[in-house]
């Protein structure tokens, strides 16, 4: 449903799935964590269940799909969309506390000896000036691709990822009237991008070098196609596609959604796992259109 207030989207039940999604999060990082310091942990679990990669994919397709939700509803309602308000909004959302974890990461938590992150701490002080850079200019997926994880704000690079596609997804919304050749232009280009990469390496096209490698890894956390999907899932219920939402809604739809989310990349072969994030975006958009149907 939304809200009285047109500039958000209120789904009920979302906030419960928010919870889920960050605490598979945070219990892959609490077994790496534990794995680390010389604990028994369960990396068998993390490894064939992939409880991170789970949670970080929901919220990139629930980030989708809100945005997508807002700047479908504004554009019907305008005739455009208000770029400057756009980036005010995501500025005052996100900016604020994003950069008040990149000044504790980089300057205070270093200096407090408890805190540190053995097996990160020892190359913090590597390329530093470059990391630090990064993080100020929302490229920490970059910093990441690139250095070793910077202690304490490793996490910050799913943020990365969604605040670059937030900065041109207003302005292709703008300038291209059909919405769903805007969506599907998206989804093809990524996915073909990473296809067309894998590929090269697989042939033997390009070589293994540093910098190909780090473009590679890039490319892979930018996960803008789970960003599409969920788009995909707002034009549906905003334009009221009814031949997709009939099987979105159907009951065997959702049962299967729910059925295959524990265990799906446990059953996806070793040749497919590049790839499994498409099939939980898939899922996840099925949950989340549930919800708003209710």
């Amino acid at each position: 449903m939304e809200s009285k207030d047109q500039n958000r989207v209120y789904l009920p039940g979302l906030n419960a799935l928010r919870f889920f999604a960050a605490f598979l999060v945070i219990i892959a990082h609490v077994e790496l964590i534990k794995g680390h310091i010389g604990y028994v942990c369960n990396i068998e679990l993390v490894e064939k269940f992939n409880p991170g990669g789970l949670g970080v994919y929901f919220f990139f397709v629930l980030s989708g799909f809100l945005i997508t939700f807002l700047l479908i509803h504004e554009k019907d309602k305008t005739g455009s969309i208000n770029i400057k308000a756009f980036y005010i909004r995501r500025l005052l959302r996100i900016w604020p506390l994003y950069y008040l974890i990149t000044f504790l990461a980089f300057f205070i938590l270093p200096n407090i000896e408890f805190l540190h992150v053995t097996w990160l701490q020892q190359f913090f002080e590597d390329n530093y000036s470059f990391k630090l850079l990064f993080f100020i200019l929302m490229l920490p997926n970059l910093a990441l691709a690139m250095f070793s994880a910077v202690p304490q704000a490793g996490h910050l690079w799913s943020i990365g990822v969604e605040e670059q596609f937030y900065l041109f997804w207003p302005l292709l919304f703008k300038k291209i009237k059909k919405i769903k050749n805007l969506l599907i232009s998206v989804l093809v280009f990524t996915i073909g991008l990473k296809i067309l990469v894998i590929a090269l390496l697989k042939f033997g096209i390009v070589d293994l070098s540093d910098n190909f490698m780090v473009f590679k890894e890039f490319l892979a956390m930018s996960k803008f196609e789970c960003m599409a999907i969920g788009g995909f899932g707002a034009y549906w219920v905003k334009k009221d596609v009814k031949s997709v939402l009939n099987i979105i809604y159907h009951p065997i739809s959702f049962i299967t959604s729910l059925a295959l989310l524990p265990v799906m990349n446990y059953l996806c072969p070793e040749s497919l796992q590049d790839a499994i994030h498409l099939p939980y975006s898939i899922a996840f958009i099925i949950l989340i259109l549930k919800i708003y149907s209710m």
